[in-house]
C-alpha cells in the first residue's frame, strides 16, 4: 500500500506542476477517500493506529483542502 501511496503523491505532484486544477482536486479527494476507509479498517478490524497512515492522512486532507480552495478560486476568477 505504502507504494501506491508514493504513487498517488507523485502523480498529484505532476498534476500540480502541470496546473491541471480540477485532475489536482479530483486525485486528491480520491486519496483522502482511500486514506479515510484505511483509517476505518485500522480503528474498527485492526484496533491498531500507524503513525505513518494517521500523518499521511493529514497530508492528503491538507493537500485536499488547498485544492479545493485554489480550484474555487481561480473558478471565481475567470
Amino acid at each position: 500500500m505504502a507504494a501506491v501511496g508514493v504513487a498517488g503523491y507523485l502523480l498529484i505532484a505532476l498534476l500540480a506542476l502541470f496546473r491541471q486544477r480540477r485532475w489536482v482536486l479530483i486525485f486528491a479527494l480520491a486519496g483522502l477517500l482511500f486514506a479515510l476507509y484505511f483509517s476505518h479498517i485500522e480503528a474498527s478490524i485492526l484496533e491498531v493506529w500507524c503513525l505513518y497512515c494517521v500523518i499521511s492522512q493529514g497530508i492528503i486532507a491538507l493537500i485536499t483542502i488547498i485544492a479545493a480552495g485554489d480550484f474555487l478560486y481561480n473558478r471565481r476568477r475567470i
